[in-house]
């Protein structure tokens, strides 16, 4: 049988690589037969792939809403947007909780021109320029000539701060992206020395890898959260679904305007998707950055 993927372009419906993403979802074994069996009875030819996520996110938001959640990651950060800087302040708050001083959207003197820094990153005297790709249409890339800017201005960049330092850093450029890399743009950036981030890309070091290890689900992962609660959340600085744990229904009432269903429900949602932590944590990502 085959299924229309996010590029628009038919491929064959591998149930054993649908029954992986479940279980990269924290869902444990039982769950995931029992949903694959039952999305491979509702999955018909030329369904496309967004019908089946839909299906299936209704499954497990029925069995347990912590499972849709965590199922939910790549459309959670999608639903940051429609604009970048939403995605900005989420990229931000992962590097602090990974120890980076961080600061965003900052002016930057070059040597030739002032350049607008999505996100400025300090760690271990390495200063990183960042680079945000924002995408909310899973059927495009980052390619090439993005990482080709983006070294430019790192280039204009490192000659006007090594002037000005009276103790040398490293400077380097760091693209970071809900989507994918092109295999033109890895490439490029391996050769100038880029640093990346995006989906599934590197390994063991991808944005969900980055995400899982310490649990940095964004608000926007969460079934209840709508644009309203989005809006709400993240204008307080509120990121992460944990974070929403300090606030009781009543706190989300009264600071937040949210009814208090809902607030419930998000509340719910938001313990369930952390009793996942042992499921999803992997050792091997939790010092990757």
């Amino acid at each position: 049988m085959h299924i229309i993927n996010a590029q628009g372009e038919e491929e064959r419906f591998q149930k054993e690589k649908f029954c992986k993403s479940l279980e990269k979802a924290g869902i444990p074994r039982h769950i995931v037969d029992e949903a694959c069996s039952q999305i491979e009875r509702k999955v018909r030819p030329g369904m496309n792939t967004a019908d089946i996520f839909s299906v299936t996110h209704r499954l497990l938001k029925e069995i347990n809403p912590g499972f849709a959640a965590s199922y939910n990651l790549k459309r959670g950060i999608m639903a940051l947007g429609p604009a970048g800087f939403f995605f900005e302040k989420y990229i931000a708050a992962i590097l602090r909780s990974y120890g980076y001083s961080v600061a965003t959207n900052r002016m930057v003197k070059g040597k030739c021109v002032f350049h607008e820094i999505d996100v400025v990153a300090e760690k271990e005297d390495v200063h990183y320029m960042i680079e945000a790709k924002f995408r909310n249409d899973q059927k495009f890339k980052v390619d090439s000539p993005i990482a080709m800017y983006a070294y430019a201005r790192l280039l204009d960049i490192t000659a006007a701060e090594e002037k000005r330092e009276e103790i040398p850093k490293t400077h380097a450029m760091w693209l970071f992206t809900n989507a994918k890399f092109t295999t033109t743009a890895i490439k490029y950036a391996h050769c100038v020395g880029i640093k990346m981030t995006g989906w599934s890309y590197p390994q063991r070091e991808s944005l969900e890898d980055i995400v899982k290890a310490k649990m940095l689900f964004p608000v926007t992962a969460l079934p209840s959260v709508n644009a309203f609660t989005r809006d709400q959340f993240i204008e307080r600085d509120i990121m992460f679904a944990h974070n929403v744990l300090a606030y009781s229904a009543q706190d989300m009432v009264h600071q937040f305007g949210f009814r208090f269903g809902r607030a419930r429900q998000i509340l719910r949602e938001a313990r369930l998707l952390h009793e996942l932590r042992e499921t999803l944590y992997s050792p091997s990502t939790s010092s990757g950055q």
